[in-house]
């Protein structure tokens, strides 16, 4: 029950950080993003060639500076590319699954992705979005502190490997969530100014 109490501590103050502080981060994200998307490209690139062990680390390791440095330089657009992106891709997912035509499903797709790219330029939606996930993830991580601490039987069902129980929790805590949602996005898009 001990560790219950230091996770839900951690959790607390985690959740807490990210509900109303989490778009201050936003370019520390984006670096530490570009850093590891610039060390696999790095390690793609020069892991198969004749370079010595050492000269392929210092490449790799400086590509990865590099990725992440035009990443925080470029933040809203690195964003903005990676949300079109995904919903390019969930578009793709969804017609795929669906046994649409495969161009069909490739051109909506790259129609998707442009439009939400369009949207978040236009509306200048990256802090507002960023702001909406980190709010969403602290307050999930303030509820399951909080559960921790208030549910010995969620604890002890987590402690022996059963996690069908969080999904049986009553609807005060989607309503707890949903109230912090709406705080922390409220509190951090008022202070982004």
């Amino acid at each position: 029950m001990e560790s219950a109490i230091v996770y839900g501590i951690f959790y607390l103050f985690v959740g807490a950080i990210l509900l109303f502080f989490g778009a201050k981060f936003i370019k520390l994200a984006v670096g530490l993003l570009g850093v590891i998307i610039g060390f696999n490209i790095g390690h793609a690139l020069f892991y198969h060639s004749n370079l010595t062990g050492w000269l392929e680390t210092t490449l790799t390791i400086g590509l990865a500076v590099l990725v992440a440095v035009l990443a925080i330089r470029f933040y809203k657009l690195f964003i903005t590319l990676s949300i079109s992106y995904t919903a390019g891709t969930i578009t793709y997912g969804i017609l795929n699954r669906l046994d649409a035509n495969v161009f069909v499903a490739i051109g909506l797709s790259v129609f998707a992705g442009v439009l939400i790219f369009l949207i978040i330029r236009t509306f200048q939606l990256v802090e507002a979005l960023f702001a909406l996930v980190t709010s969403a993830q602290g307050a999930s991580a303030i509820v399951t502190g909080l559960l921790l601490f208030t549910n010995k039987e969620l604890v002890d069902s987590l402690q022996h490997g059963n996690t069908s129980i969080i999904h049986e929790t009553d609807y005060l805590w989607i309503f707890v969530w949903v109230v912090l949602l709406a705080f922390g996005l409220s509190f951090q898009m008022r202070n982004s100014k």
